[in-house]
């Protein structure tokens, strides 16, 4: 029985070919993101400085400083990696220094409430009898007084979010149906967000009826996983994340983007792909300009023939006949009239032609009309319900005879 996680769903949420990558084929991750790796530094900091306090042992700021500097150097590997180009690393760097030197000045001496657990494992039980199960971590569990729980979670993100994502978030909800199975005196349970780069905390509390529709929620989509599993079915799906992805260098959606930015000038401009691409985007945009001036010259013919009183134009090698003819609409379709429209399908039911006319359109009705399966008495009454509109024009193009050159 597979035990799933946060992590792993929106992984298969964000792109399932990923998540095939990932969690079926078990492809080994070899890159790490800047922003992946400033964040474990600031998570394994502040997790040290609060197994101390655990201990009676208060940080100072400068030894959680230090700490993070420490780490981040014997972290290092040069498969860490950069998309943004506004941004150095010296900047992550620094970032991580600022966000811990806000975040302690923000909650010191750390009295608020009581450490109970740090990086706490919890299993999640959505169902009663056990077939669908998760598992996760929670940073650090707190408690308020007796009773009252506050499950924090450390996020060094730059995009800040909504009240509404927050009372919607799925992780930290899920810790807390978790932490039901670990604590027979809960009074309250509150999801703390904190967002060490803004400085700030988003806070969200869930009903009970919350939790067991996010349990439903979570169990139709690890059905669609396992469908998925089963079925081999795992598309792509770009989006803005795409640039951090491990698999970026093998997906079929990034593969070649990935050949042709390690490629110099002349190897690229020489890349057969690059070369057809270019050349179907000219193609394209050669027909596109074609299809314009196509429109303007048979808008132009149009009015040369009115202007002459002419059906036909000839030119050097062929001739064009340009036709307009009158089409019948009925006339509830432009009065939007819904009691005529009733009147209109009484009629056709009486005379036996609501089979032909049942999905009404132009074509049908003007077919329907100048057939000559219809009684004269038929069609006089049909045309009661019509009215005749000028036709789009017609251009049929023909080459000349030998003796018309």
């Amino acid at each position: 029985m597979t035990v799933y996680s946060h992590s792993r769903l929106s992984t298969y949420e964000n792109c399932p070919l990923q998540y095939k990558y990932r969690y079926v084929d078990r492809l080994v991750e070899k890159r790490d993101s800047i922003e992946a790796f400033m964040g474990s530094r600031c998570h394994e900091s502040l997790e040290k400085m609060y197994k101390l306090l655990l201990n009676s042992r208060m940080w100072s700021k400068d030894e959680l400083l230090d700490d993070f500097r420490s780490r981040w150097e014997r972290e290092w590997h040069d498969n860490v990696f950069i998309v943004r180009n506004d941004l150095r690393l010296e900047d992550y760097y620094n970032q991580g220094l600022k966000a811990l030197s806000d975040y302690y000045d923000h909650y010191h001496p750390f009295d608020r409430d009581k450490t109970l657990a740090l990086e706490q494992r919890v299993e999640v039980d959505l169902d009663d009898s056990g077939r669908y199960r998760l598992q996760g971590f929670i940073d650090r569990l707190s408690e308020e007084g007796v009773g009252n729980y506050k499950i924090h979670d450390y996020k060094t993100e730059r995009t800040w979010k909504t009240q509404e994502h927050f009372d919607e978030e799925r992780q930290l909800a899920l810790y807390q149906i978790g932490i039901t199975r670990m604590f027979s005196d809960i009074k309250s349970v509150e999801l703390i967000w904190h967002y060490l780069i803004f400085d700030k905390e988003a806070r969200s509390v869930r009903t009970k009826q919350q939790l067991e529709k996010l349990k439903i929620n979570t169990i139709h989509l690890i059905q669609e996983v396992e469908t998925a599993t089963e079925e081999d079915n795992f598309p792509y799906q770009e989006s803005a994340l795409c640039d951090w992805c491990d698999y970026y260098n093998i997906c079929p959606a990034k593969k070649h983007m990935h050949l042709t930015e390690k490629m110099t000038p002349r190897e690229f401009a020489e890349d057969e792909g690059v070369q057809m691409v270019n050349r179907y985007i000219d193609v394209k945009d050669a027909i596109s300009e074609l299809q314009a001036e196509k429109k303007q010259i048979e808008r132009d013919l149009f009015e040369f023939c009115k202007q002459l009183s002419v059906d036909i134009v000839r030119g050097s090698t062929h001739r064009i006949k340009v036709r307009r003819e009158p089409i019948y609409k009925a006339k509830y379709s432009a009065s939007r009239d819904p009691r005529e429209e009733e009147r209109f399908y009484k009629f056709v039911r009486e005379c036996n032609l609501y089979e032909e006319l049942m999905v009404l359109n132009s074509q049908r009705l003007n077919k329907a009309i100048k057939s000559d399966d219809l009684s004269p008495d038929i069609k006089k009454a049909l045309l009661e319900f019509v009215f005749l509109e000028e036709g789009k024009p017609r251009f049929t193009p023909s080459k000349l005879k030998k003796n018309e050159y």
